[in-house]
């Protein structure tokens, strides 16, 4: 597993839960995560597991806490606040707590939430 800055684990098999009433909902994310590639999408093999909540919010935000655990017992879990507007949306997150290989990973984890070569045919 790559940790250097610039890793990137994409998330897929992908579980969410809600939200279905629009503001101050709350939403559930379940999903495998895997070794990747920025510049290509490129998926490489199954490293962890991604959990979370959103709570959506009147304003067009949502409040995210999410935990990344790693096969080699690592884990990662940051928290902050993505836009929504019908969907999450790209941002950045504060890494509130690390553990394992990631003790030393930077303070922000980046979130894209849609992989531009996965859709290129069609979801």
């Amino acid at each position: 597993m790559s940790i250097a800055p610039g890793s990137a684990w994409i998330g897929d098999d992908e579980k969410i839960e809600g939200p279905t009433d629009g503001p101050v909902s709350i939403a559930v994310i379940d999903q495998n995560l895997y070794e990747g590639q920025a510049e290509s999408w490129d998926r490489g093999g199954k490293v962890g597991s991604a959990h979370g909540v959103f709570v959506l919010t009147p304003n067009g935000r949502a409040l995210t806490t999410i935990t990344l655990e790693f096969q080699d017992g690592s884990t990662l879990v940051a928290a902050g606040s993505l836009p929504f507007d019908s969907t999450i949306g790209d941002g950045v997150l504060a890494v509130t707590g690390r553990t394992g290989k990631l003790v030393n990973a930077h303070a922000r984890l980046r979130v894209e939430v849609s992989n531009p070569k996965k859709y290129i045919n069609g979801p």
